[in-house]
């Protein structure tokens, strides 16, 4: 059986203004449009939520009333989960379940925003599919080794 991670709806919040999202499909999800409608900012979107650096975020006006990014996710072992991130990075909210993002829902866990040990995010999308998060991977020709992140996937 393949253990795959399954992207369902991309989200983001801010106070004042109606959230908008992006429904995603199984399978290969194709975003198309004119030129500045957000289809490169959708693209960055994703890498921050799996783990990049807000610099990774553009610094577009569209994107001065929202704080909060919200990914609806299908994780092998754990079913339908959410994680939340401020756009200015630092750890995610893990919760259980979709629905429409809600600050006030329970978090299951929160998780680093590095890839620092088992509590973090990376670690979480690593062992959902299968792999070890304590893994090393050769940095240099020297032999230098670092640990194996999901930013290696990006």
């Amino acid at each position: 059986m393949t253990r795959r991670i399954i992207l369902r709806r991309m989200t983001f919040t801010g106070p004042g203004v109606a959230p908008i999202g992006v429904p995603l499909v199984d399978g290969l999800n194709v975003v198309w449009g004119a030129s500045n409608t957000g289809k490169s900012f959708l693209v960055k979107a994703l890498d921050f939520m799996t783990g990049a650096g807000p610099e990774r975020l553009p610094p577009i006006a569209e994107r001065d009333s929202y704080d909060r990014a919200w990914l609806d996710l299908e994780l092998p072992g754990s079913g339908q989960v959410q994680v939340m991130r401020a756009l200015q990075g630092g750890d995610f909210a893990l919760r259980q379940g979709w629905g429409d993002p809600d600050p006030s829902r329970p978090v299951a866990q929160l998780l680093h925003g590095e890839h620092r040990g088992a509590n973090s995010w990376s670690a979480t999308l690593l062992e959902a599919i299968g792999l070890r998060p304590d893994h090393k991977i050769a940095k240099t020709l020297a032999g230098e080794k670092s640990t194996f992140s999901f930013r290696f996937f990006a």
